[in-house]
């Protein structure tokens, strides 16, 4: 979910749009392919060597006993672990925060700061119980999966691929995209009540009261904050760009 919203920070670094096909491609499908397999391979050999399934990875490493293979494991854990959460939980809100006030606060000042909130939300409380992460992994998602929803209903509906890159940076109250304020009150209405609907059932699911429905709380969330965004904007004027050169 989270690889969704923040997958411009890494794309609008790609030369052109057919390398940023490839990467897609090889990081995605192919990536996904190859792991699902070697996790099944490594599943199925499991059982032939210690008698049953095992699928945590690092139960399997602590059971080899060898101190190498054991250290070599926990380097790989370490360092996997470390990129997943930079790609997935740094990049983009140290973006954010360096956007906050741009003059002051760059990227590495963002990240900075990113690090400091990351320890004081104590993210070890929700990985204290698997009812804990999994309530926290299905509440997160049902809180992205609107924000997702809205911003592809907005560029591919409402704005059919039509933005004025130049309104994209200014502060200009005649800009296309200043709306009231600078702020779009219909996509925080359309967020906020995907927002409940989806995180309600997200919330439901982890507490069991709905089966599975930690499962499609993102999807749900979604599909509504789509929708709900279409419909609130279905007055808004589709943006024509000025010049050809100032549209995407």
């Amino acid at each position: 979910a989270a690889l969704l919203l923040n997958f411009g920070d890494f794309a609008r670094f790609s030369r052109n749009e057919r390398s940023m096909k490839i990467g897609n491609f090889l990081g995605l499908p192919v990536n996904f392919i190859v792991f699902a397999i070697i996790t099944v391979i490594v599943t199925a050999g499991t059982v032939q060597v210690f008698g049953k399934a095992i699928m945590d990875p690092i139960e399997i490493v602590e059971r080899i006993g060898n101190p190498w293979v054991v250290a070599l494991g926990s380097i790989t854990f370490i360092v996997a672990t470390m990129g997943i959460n930079i790609v997935a939980n740094f990049v983009s809100p140290a973006y954010d925060i360096a956007n906050l006030h741009p003059e002051k606060i760059d990227f590495r000042l963002g990240g900075l700061i990113t690090s400091i909130l990351s320890v004081m939300v104590c993210p070890w409380i929700f990985v204290s119980s698997p009812s804990a992460i999994t309530l926290f992994v299905s509440v997160f998602g049902a809180i992205l999966g609107p924000m997702f929803g809205i911003m592809v209903a907005d560029y591919y509906i409402v704005k059919r691929q039509n933005v004025v890159i130049e309104d994209l940076y200014t502060m200009d109250p005649n800009g296309s995209l200043y709306f009231e304020g600078g702020w779009n009150r219909r996509a925080i209405i359309a967020l906020v009540g995907a927002g409940i609907v989806s995180i309600g059932f997200a919330a439901m699911g982890a507490y069991g009261i709905v089966p599975n429905g930690g499962d499609w709380g993102w999807l749900i969330g979604a599909v509504l904050g789509a929708a709900f965004h279409v419909l609130l904007m279905g007055r808004s004027p589709v943006i024509v760009p000025r010049t050809a050169g100032a549209a995407a």
